[in-house]
């Protein structure tokens, strides 16, 4: 594997994580927001998008190391221009957790219980965070493809292949 290889299925096992991660707190968000301004619509709509983003940056990680696949999600262009719509789309829900945790966080009561106590702050909060960070590592994943299609270009394969395909046995 080439350095540029490892390093996207590094980022793309990072993105899964946190995308689970953002699953399990976008519903648990989603499900004890109580009454606030967004209510848990949000937390929900941001779980779906990371399921989505789940879906996806597996199918890109099965095709991130296929050298001598033509397959057009082995091109650079395939995994560019995933990652640049996933990347607005958790910069505006991040946005909008942002502005609805606040709201969440001063609507609890601060007791021992489940529905509408601090846990929802932290879910909350948490939803956020894990947002945000999706939407910085989807950005910088794409503008690291976007720099490497400049050398090779655009319809190339994401693994690197150049013309000399005898080292991988072709």
């Amino acid at each position: 594997m080439r350095v540029n290889t490892r390093s996207r299925a590094i980022v793309y096992s990072i993105l899964l994580f946190f995308s689970v991660s953002e699953v399990a707190f976008g519903v648990l968000n989603g499900l004890t927001a109580g009454f606030t301004i967004f209510g848990g619509l949000i937390g929900l709509v941001m779980a779906i998008v990371a399921f989505v983003m789940i879906i996806w940056c597996s199918i890109l990680l099965a095709y991130n190391n296929q050298p001598t696949s033509t397959h057009k999600l082995t091109r650079i262009k395939a995994h560019a221009l995933s990652l640049l719509i996933f990347s607005p789309m958790f910069f505006l829900l991040s946005a909008l957790l942002t502005v609805n945790a606040p709201f969440t966080c001063l609507s609890v009561d601060w007791g021992f219980g489940f529905i509408g106590s601090a846990s929802s702050c932290v879910f909350a909060v948490v939803a956020t965070v894990q947002g945000w960070l999706l939407s910085i590592l989807t950005i910088v994943m794409a503008v690291h493809l976007l720099e490497h299609s400049k050398l090779d270009g655009f319809e190339k394969n994401v693994a690197g292949l150049h013309a000399d395909v005898s080292e991988y046995g072709v």
